[in-house]
């Protein structure tokens, strides 16, 4: 007259609740339980691997974070060490890397030299304040015109140095360029009360043509562009000198400096 537990799925408790249905069996008399089972989430070691689990994963979030941080101060780390940091422009570190990428590619390019003229007259009267308020307007003029073919960097003090790619997939905007530069520097540059005019003097070099390294190309832009700066402070010159005799012509008086 007992009841006898023949097979069973799991522990049986006796207080569990349970759903029973009796059947009878010849002269037996069965019981079918059903018994729930405790759930994943009540259970210790599934909690333990759950808590194991989101542990790795926080730390694994936490490593991709910092990953990316550090990558991300690496870019803003090289980005400084390439960048100029008075204008904004690419440094000489950054204006080489960019060249040599260039020519590892065989992408034909014009390299100009550009220098400003008249820069130490302007530091020596008017101050270093003056000077980097000019270079930055120069630097802030000739950007507005660059395009995906440019590349533009300062060398050093007043000299810059202006890459356009010239391959076939280049766009032929050359003349178009050179005369937007020629309109933005009709406009004399303000620094506070002073409005000082400024101009710059310019070599070119062509890769291939006259050269297969950064060093060489700009060596001899730099070359072509005093050429050209000599020249033009030669004729500026002999026309100062010129309109003196002129206005002048029994002053005795000393004649207007030589620039420099």
């Amino acid at each position: 007259g007992k009841r006898q537990v023949i097979a069973s799925g799991g522990d049986y408790r006796p207080g569990d609740r349970y759903l029973e249905r009796h059947v009878k069996i010849l002269n037996a008399d069965w019981y079918f339980k059903l018994i729930p089972i405790t759930p994943w989430y009540a259970q210790a070691a599934n909690l333990l691997l759950l808590g194991g689990g989101l542990l790795i994963w926080a730390f694994f979030c936490i490593a991709l974070i910092s990953n990316r941080k550090l990558r991300a101060m690496h870019r803003s780390v090289r980005l400084m060490a390439m960048t100029d940091p008075l204008t904004g422009i690419l440094n000489r570190r950054g204006l080489f890397a960019r060249i040599e990428d260039l020519i590892a590619a065989k992408e034909p390019f014009s390299l100009y030299y550009l220098d400003l003229n008249y820069f130490k007259q302007i530091n020596d009267a008017h101050g270093h304040g003056a000077g980097d308020a000019v270079l930055k307007e120069f630097c802030a003029r000739v950007r507005r015109h660059l395009t995906i073919d440019h590349v533009f960097g300062r060398m050093s003090g007043d000299e810059f140095v202006l890459v356009r790619r010239t391959g076939p997939g280049a766009r032929p905007h050359g003349e178009r360029f050179r005369e937007a530069l020629r309109l933005e520097f009709d406009a004399p540059v303000k620094v506070g009360e002073l409005e000082l005019q400024i101009s710059f003097s310019s070599g070119m070099a062509a890769f291939p043509d006259d050269g297969d390294s950064a060093d060489g190309l700009i060596s001899l832009a730099d070359q072509r562009m005093y050429v050209y700066k000599n020249e033009k402070y030669r004729q500026e010159r002999k026309r100062r000198s010129a309109d003196w005799e002129v206005a002048c012509p029994e002053s005795g008086a000393e004649r207007p400096a030589r620039p420099h």
